[in-house]
């Protein structure tokens, strides 16, 4: 994503925000705000989203739904 990690974490929340889900968990990753892991929940449906600063000006961003199988 060709956005500063702070621009591209706006934007992850905002975009999660306005679909209805809530941020349940947030873990910072590094000790110079080089990324974060993020929880979402929207009616039981959990998303993990991973941003990480590749550069100045870059941000990786890598999501997945957690399924849960009953165990």
């Amino acid at each position: 994503m060709p956005l500063s990690f702070a621009a591209a974490k706006v934007r992850v929340k905002t975009k999660y925000e306005a679909q209805g889900f809530s941020l349940k968990h947030e873990i910072a990753l590094g000790k110079r705000n080089e990324g974060c892991l993020l929880l979402w929940e929207k009616e039981g449906k959990k998303v993990l989203v991973m941003l990480r600063r590749l550069d100045v000006d870059r941000t990786c961003v890598s999501y997945g739904e957690i399924k849960d199988d009953g165990k």
